[in-house]
């Protein structure tokens, strides 16, 4: 309702669980060596924080900010050990960086509250339409509108506050150590970030810095628990039911039996056969959006959206999926997919099948109703597996 995913939803996103946990045993080894850090243990623990943006982009960037930041803070903890622990992981960055990242150009586009005003737009957020219409009128003179300022601050603090919910009374447990003031900072810059940005490609993903906002949060919120259990135990227990009571959407909505998504047992069969192939191209079918509409959840995965679906399980290449990530990391696919639809469409044999040669397509893979216009034959395609609703076939060369 608010954006953010709230913990029910977290493992959802794998790559977040693991850069969580990466952060949980950084963070623990730098603390608990605090005292004893020799240049070995810097090594150490600046590798594993550099492996960051090899999962998790913003968990790379929330880590390099917050820490850069609280060791200007905590002067004492202002040395060469600990500042070359930023250093070494900001090489990681940078190898990873290169390494993956197709484009030099910034990923990230300034637009101030665009979290705050679409989650009073958007039917499937909070949605009070009278508010986007306000903000609409008051936003051309938003310099000398003190209206536009109250509206604007009172949705930023709708927008935290629904958030992070009773999670803000831990920050009442702040203390004075460096860990505590990482996780502070983090807290503020996973906040102020995806206020400020949204990303190329896929707008909305700035919010998940705001994943790890809420992580670190939990840590104040669970000291703040630990002091009040030991004099005034009877607030807990409606302090942890108006959270999750916050949180009952999203209960309702991914704990439940019926998977949003599947892959068929039919699929796996085939996906098994195509693992064991020699070559490794592959061309599934374009993803359709508009079949999704039609349909109702559990979708199969080629319905659901666009992933690296027939990749992940047959460990073979595909020549254009999973569009968001490839939006993500820079590359451009766009005439690819332009390619891929024309292909299936196509009515000249020849470029039809110039296109499987020249791309040096090996396999192509399609379920269900999805068909190539033209005749296999003309096309050099010859039928290797068709059992239940998938079918397989091998470009001959």
């Amino acid at each position: 309702m608010f954006w953010s995913m709230q913990m029910p939803s977290f493992l959802l996103n794998p790559p977040f669980a693991l850069s969580v946990l990466i952060l949980i045993i950084g963070y623990y080894l730098w603390h608990k060596w605090a005292d004893q850090l020799t240049w070995k243990r810097v090594f150490i623990i600046g590798i594993i924080f550099g492996l960051l943006l090899n999962v998790k982009a913003y968990a790379a960037i929330l880590f390099g900010l917050s820490a850069g930041i609280s060791l200007l803070i905590k002067r004492e903890r202002f040395n060469l050990k600990n500042i070359f622990v930023v250093v070494i992981a900001g090489l990681g960055y940078l190898i990873a960086w290169y390494l993956w990242h197709q484009q030099g150009s910034f990923p990230f586009i300034f637009k101030p509250l665009w979290f705050v005003r679409t989650m009073f737009e958007a039917k499937d957020r909070l949605y009070i339409p009278r508010f986007g219409h306000m903000w609409w009128t008051l936003h051309r003179d938003w310099l000398t509108s003190p209206r536009f300022w109250i509206l604007a601050g009172g949705g930023t603090a709708a927008f935290i506050f629904g958030n992070f919910n009773l999670r803000l009374l831990g920050v009442k447990k702040l203390g004075n150590k460096f860990l505590e003031i990482n996780f502070l900072m983090a807290i503020l810059i996973s906040i102020v970030l995806p206020l400020l940005f949204v990303q190329k490609g896929t707008t909305w993903n700035t919010i998940q810095f705001i994943y790890y906002g809420l992580i670190f949060s939990n840590y104040f919120m669970a000291k703040f628990l630990s002091q009040i259990g030991q004099s005034r135990f009877f607030l807990i227990i409606p302090v942890i039911l108006i959270t999750v009571l916050g949180g009952w959407e999203v209960f309702k909505t991914y704990l439940t039996r019926k998977p949003a998504a599947y892959v068929s047992e039919q699929e796996l069969v085939g996906l098994d056969y195509l693992e064991d192939l020699e070559g490794n191209n592959v061309l599934a079918y374009p993803y359709n959006p508009s079949i999704k509409k039609e349909s109702a959840p559990p979708y199969p995965l080629y319905i659901y959206e666009s992933t690296a679906y027939v990749s992940a399980f047959s460990g073979k290449q595909e020549f254009a999926s999973d569009l968001m990530n490839l939006d993500i990391t820079g590359f451009n696919w766009e005439e690819r997919v332009k390619d891929k639809k024309r292909f299936f469409e196509s009515t000249d044999e020849i470029w039809a099948r110039g296109f499987l040669l020249n791309n040096q397509i090996d396999y192509v893979y399609l379920v269900k109703d999805q068909d190539i216009s033209l005749p296999a034959d003309k096309l050099g395609l010859k039928m290797i597996f068709d059992q239940e609703h998938v079918r397989i076939y091998q470009v001959l060369n």
